[in-house]
């Protein structure tokens, strides 16, 4: 077991952590002093609202994936089958242009 209880196994933060940050204002800007246990690991973060109930959720941005990885998942699915098939095939009439 932890010694920090809010901490789980990980080193991170368990998702029932409370904590009380700092808000203060830099220049024009609100900032908020993160304790040590929600220390992020990137220089930037995603920030959206909840729209349920108004909380402010901070998230670390993912990883960017390369085209390699992301056309190797398109061959992973294959092409679909009978896809198109039924498309009708017929080209559009000739109109006359204004």
């Amino acid at each position: 077991m932890p010694t920090n209880p809010r901490k789980a196994l990980s080193g991170k933060p368990s998702a029932r952590a409370v904590s009380v940050a700092k808000v203060f204002k830099n220049g024009n800007s609100q900032a908020v002093r993160l304790p040590a246990a929600f220390r992020l690991n990137k220089a930037t973060i995603f920030v959206r609202r909840d729209p349920a109930n108004g909380d402010i959720i901070l998230s670390e941005r993912p990883q960017r994936r390369s085209l390699e990885e992301i056309f190797a998942d398109f061959d992973a699915v294959g092409e679909a089958e009978g896809l198109l098939e039924d498309r009708d095939r017929t080209f559009p009439q000739d109109r006359e242009l204004f």
